[in-house]
């Protein structure tokens, strides 16, 4: 009975617009699924939704919603001193390097530039992925757990770079439900 409780809360979860919660034919809360998930109304609600709500959370959040839109970008002819001094004024831990349609190229961490000279091209990293800013924050994860990038170029329709993501930014919208 146990699973199957768990089963019916999980799909609801995914599938509602609204949800409301009963105790004893007393109506406990009713909320969207998302703020349901994020701010439970009492201990009885907490320990329905199960200790793994935050998690439950990221198939309802959209990577347009949740990401960062205040990226930095320079030209791979740059010099990683520019680089680095455009990090460091804007607090970016890197700068991507976007080709000539707009998408994703590479990018050079803040790390690398500050062992390093020359150009931003003879050190930036590939792109290793990107996702969509149709996607959800569990595809984000997954694609940032899979690659090993903190950073992750979060692109529209048309594969331009339109925010990036990082476990910061997620952390942040989860706790407050706004962009960091």
């Amino acid at each position: 009975l146990h699973r199957f409780v768990e089963i019916v809360r999980d799909e609801a979860v995914k599938m509602a617009d609204k949800i409301a919660i009963f105790r004893s034919g007393r109506l406990e809360q009713y909320a969207a699924p998302d703020e349901l998930l994020a701010r439970p109304a009492n201990s009885f609600i907490e320990d329905f939704l199960g200790s793994d709500r935050a998690l439950k959370r990221l198939r309802l959040v959209s990577v347009r919603d949740a990401m960062e839109t205040g990226f930095i970008t320079v030209r791979s002819s740059d010099s990683v001193e520019h680089a680095l001094e455009r990090m460091r004024s804007s607090r970016s831990a890197a700068v991507f390097v976007l080709n000539a349609d707009g998408a994703p190229q590479s990018l050079l961490s803040e790390q690398v530039a500050e062992l390093r000279s020359g150009t931003v091209g003879d050190h930036a990293e590939p792109v290793k992925s990107a996702v969509p800013t149709t996607g959800d924050l569990r595809q984000a994860v997954s694609i940032m757990f899979a690659h090993d990038m903190p950073l992750l170029p979060c692109v529209d329709e048309g594969g331009r770079m339109a925010g990036v993501m990082s476990y910061r930014s997620i952390v942040h919208y989860l706790a407050h439900g706004a962009k960091a």
